[in-house]
């Protein structure tokens, strides 16, 4: 799946491509030049619930904010091998030319809950603010997990930002272990921190 726009607003609303079968799951390409908005439960995904991998996320936006807006729900960009799958998640990599604000329960994740492995997740950004914003529903940040009862490994994280990099009020980067696998490395470079 490959979309290129000017801007865009996902909205309650979700762009996935998953795998319930023995077939890989597709891989999105996402390029919007100036504003991408992921707001109040939507995501981004590619996950596999089968014997298939899930697909890579790679994302270019001028700007791009993820928030939930107190929905209650997942709202980010995220790659998962789900509960029952075999497969592995995907790669997630994430450009921001300016500001990428990850906000009140919002999130880019490649995770497992299952046999498969999670997978890298790699962000450049102009300038990096997470912040929870005392959202305690679901955790706000960067991750690559290896959910309980899985049995894969976590995924490397890598984040670069070029000015600030700010992580405010319970928001985290991590690569955790919550099972039998291993968690991943961490890679954080920024101009001011």
């Amino acid at each position: 799946m490959e979309i290129k726009l000017t801007d865009l607003q996902v909205n309650n609303t979700q762009l996935s491509s998953d795998a319930f079968a023995e077939g890989n799951a597709g891989n999105i390409n996402l390029a919007v030049d100036r504003a991408l908005n992921v707001v109040f439960g939507s995501f981004i995904s590619s996950s596999t619930f089968e014997l298939g991998n899930a697909g890579t996320i790679d994302i270019r936006a001028g700007e791009l904010l993820i928030d939930s807006q107190d929905s209650g729900v997942f709202t980010g960009i995220g790659s998962n091998a789900n509960i029952g799958s075999q497969g592995n998640a995907g790669a997630v990599t994430v450009n921001s030319d300016g500001l990428l604000s990850v906000l009140n329960g919002g999130g880019i994740s490649s995770s497992t809950f299952s046999s498969g492995n999670a997978n890298s997740v790699n962000i450049s950004a102009g300038e990096l603010l997470i912040n929870s914003q005392g959202f305690e529903a679901f955790a706000t940040g960067i991750h690559s997990n290896a959910e309980q009862g899985s049995l894969g490994d976590a995924g490397a994280v890598t984040v670069s930002s070029y000015r600030l990099l700010s992580v405010l009020n319970g928001g985290d980067i991590a690569s955790t272990t919550f099972a039998l696998g291993d968690a991943g490395t961490i890679d954080i470079r920024a101009g001011e921190l």
